[in-house]
């Protein structure tokens, strides 16, 4: 009986192949790979499979037993289920081997077809990182005949292809592949596909990119078609490498085991070997380097084709100059010439649902009490700072093209800048990132800004080499900030709210000597003050944290930073929140209002997070975004909504603790007071929040996408002279 895995051992293309290569350009050859495998059973090579010259990163294990293979039951026994078979090879892997076999288990196990009889497309279901090359593999399965692929689900009864490193390390990345590739840019497509893997090359961290850059999942999606059309017409093969069926152990070393040569970080200068691996065993060999390896170098060629992003057949209709004729940039800047200006604001946010109606509101205060001079984004908030795109769509509606966004750190102060210790708080789905990233899908209704948050880079800002349009590079919040208080008349001060972690502020705090001295007030949105009345925060994701409010707990390093400076505050905190929180409140004044486009988007998202909060358990926390708006609010109509304030002393927890950090508590004798809004009128905020969405002053200048796609459609009015 066949064991269910098929797995590349290995695929050899020497960098001869580069110039006709090109990556999946042409569509028209074939490319066919050299293998060399040692299959083992019970300790003999097979007939006719060639000596090994290297050992594989995937190799087969010999048919004496294991204590892993005992305890999960290998080889599986046959079944109707592929991610039966999926499991048991991970639980495997997870009894033998290091966290980077799993990694790389999971990466590339891909779905091959079992041999079919002609009939419905085979079906596919593609798991993504959305890492560059996996949109080039995306776009390669697209380019196949959808009368035999179907990218919908996954097919039961698929066995499991696995694609090891080793097979994908020999694709050559490199100038004359880019070369190629850049010739060859026929279809929408292809020119995508150069564009994306061009921008990852440009903007890499060092000067090796083709030594360290591999197009390891593209390379699997065409494992993947080639075995599927093979197998459908009753053949064994692949085109690109040599599929075996085998059993397999994950290996993580090469040969001679136990041989510490400092490449072994599970072995190597340590007493005990991690993960309580077994001395001498398969994991405690040598450990790739890099593709230059002694262990990765292969001998002999093979020539081939594959360009199947060039070639004709399902080829993209169109892109987006060319589905909008007339496309062209507009940005619209208002003339403030002969108004008066009131204070100038700064808006730091983390692109929460709640920050977006707050920065609504705000573009419709007058320009006389507030001038929203630049918006800072945190990179460690409810969204993604690529979501700075949002926040151009909004601005480009109001017609505000002039108001410039600095993306901040994605990290806390004070921790590794590729770590996650705080923001791992938000959940991922269900009103967290995902959620948040999209605003819910609602975006897709505004008006495209010309202005779009993209990885361009700069010499000039310390980048490594210029990107393609240097120009449309994003400005870092310091940036933003740096250029806001160089434009200030003598004399004159910003006023700054603060809607997410005080991350951005508190680096503008460190970093700038004059900083506190220009900040005039800092309206802080978030908190929670542990007092005698014991309420208890909204860290919802972190049970053992009962007193601590997510904007705080985001980074306490720096609302430590920030509330014990001596910046005059005032803090909005989650118990005053809560008064605003009204779903039924906000939507019965909206009601009662005339309809504005920025209106019309504020309720529509309003009604989206109250449909999910009463049909949904997960995302019952959505009302606390109603309260953020209440900054904004108290910003602009200061004693109209009646507020109460009160002097604190408080101390802010920031220990590295988990379950303290982030916690306010009041201390009679720190140095440091903050004002602290009590109460205010909920029925006045709820109504001045409602008639100033639907004043018809300051209101877009253009609706809606949609309204674009009708200019664009039109060539543009020549003006008679």
């Amino acid at each position: 009986m066949r064991p269910p895995v098929r797995a590349v051992v290995s695929s050899s293309l020497p960098a001869e192949i580069v110039p006709a290569l090109a990556s999946w350009l042409d569509g028209h050859g074939r490319l066919s790979g050299h293998t060399r495998t040692h299959a083992a059973t019970n300790g003999r090579r097979r007939p006719g499979v060639t000596k090994p010259t290297r050992t594989p990163a995937i190799t087969t294990r010999p048919d004496g037993p294991s204590r892993a293979a005992d305890m999960y039951g290998w080889p599986p026994k046959p079944t109707r289920s592929s991610h039966v078979r999926a499991t048991q090879i991970f639980e495997i892997a997870r009894a033998t081997s290091s966290r980077a076999a799993l990694v790389a288990a999971a990466l590339f196990v891909v779905a091959g077809c079992a041999a079919a009889e002609a009939g419905p497309p085979q079906r596919i279901l593609v798991d993504t990182d959305t890492d560059t090359d996996d949109l080039l593999a995306l776009l390669y399965i697209l380019k196949q005949s959808r009368s035999e692929f179907d990218l919908k689900v996954f097919h039961s009864g698929i066995p499991i292809t696995l694609v090891p490193l080793d097979a994908t390390n020999t694709i050559p990345i490199n100038e004359e592949f880019f070369y190629e590739f850049q010739r060859h840019q026929s279809t929408y497509e292809a020119q995508y596909c150069f564009k994306s893997l061009k921008m990852a090359r440009d903007t890499w961290f060092h000067d090796r990119f083709y030594t360290s850059y591999f197009m390891w999942d593209s390379f699997t999606s065409g494992v993947a078609i080639s075995s599927m059309l093979n197998d459908k017409n009753g053949e064994f093969g692949n085109d690109f490498a040599e599929l075996e069926y085998m059993n397999i152990t994950v290996i993580t070393s090469n040969k001679p085991y136990g041989v510490h040569d400092g490449s072994n970080p599970l072995f190597d200068g340590r007493t005990t070997p991690k993960f309580g691996l077994q001395k001498g065993g398969v994991h405690s060999g040598h450990v790739q380097t890099g593709i230059m390896d002694s262990f990765c170098r292969i001998k002999g060629s093979n020539k081939g084709r594959c360009e199947a992003l060039n070639g004709p057949e399902n080829s993209g209709s169109f892109d987006f100059k060319a589905q909008f004729p007339f496309y062209r940039e507009i940005l619209y800047k208002p003339d403030f010439k002969h108004k008066y200006l009131g204070r100038p604001v700064i808006v730091d946010m983390d692109m929460s649902p709640g920050d977006f109606m707050s920065l609504i509101y705000l573009l419709k205060a007058p320009i006389e009490v507030i001038d929203v001079k630049g918006i800072l984004v945190s990179g460690n908030g409810w969204a993604n700072v690529a979501s700075i795109d949002i926040i151009y769509d909004i601005l480009h509606m109001m017609g505000r093209d002039d108001i410039p966004v600095g993306r901040g750190n994605t990290t806390a102060l004070g921790t590794p800048s590729l770590g996650c210790h705080y923001v791992s708080i938000i959940p991922q789905g269900s009103g967290g990132l995902i959620d948040s990233d999209t605003l819910y899908g609602l975006p897709l209704s505004l008006p495209r800004s010309p202005r779009r948050y993209t990885s361009e880079n700069s010499v000039k800002y310390g980048a490594p080499r210029n990107t393609d349009h240097p120009e449309l590079r994003q400005p870092l919040a310091f940036e933003v900030w740096q250029t806001i208080e160089e434009q200030l008349d003598p004399n004159e001060k910003i006023t700054i709210l603060t809607n997410g972690p005080l991350t951005n502020l508190a680096n503008i705090v460190l970093s700038d000597r004059d900083a506190i001295s220009v900040i005039e007030k800092v309206y802080l949105v978030g908190g929670h003050i542990r007092d005698e009345n014991d309420s208890k925060g909204n860290v919802f994701t972190v049970p053992s944290n009962r007193y601590a409010e997510f904007n705080v707990l985001l980074d306490p390093l720096a609302a430590k930073t920030v509330l014990e400076s001596s910046l005059d505050i005032t803090l909005i905190p989650l118990v005053s929140q809560r008064k605003a929180a009204s779903f039924q409140f906000i939507l019965h004044a909206l009601k009662h209002v005339d309809h504005t486009p920025e209106s019309g988007f504020v309720r529509h998202l309003l009604l989206l997070l109250y449909d999910l909060q009463q049909k949904h358990r997960l995302y019952n926390h959505m009302d606390m975004f109603l309260g953020e708006v209440l900054g904004a609010v108290y910003l602009v109509e200061g004693l109209n909504i009646k507020p109460s304030l009160q002097a604190k002393s408080i101390s802010i927890v920031s220990n590295s603790t988990i379950s303290t950090d982030g916690q306010i508590v009041i201390n009679k004798e720190s140095a440091n007071s903050v004002k602290v809004l009590g109460d205010f009128s909920s029925e006045e905020y709820y109504k001045r929040v409602a008639n100033s969405l639907g004043n018809m002053k300051q209101t877009a200048v253009i609706t809606s996408f949609e309204e674009q796609t009708i200019i664009w459609s039109r060539p543009p009015v020549k003006l008679e002279a």
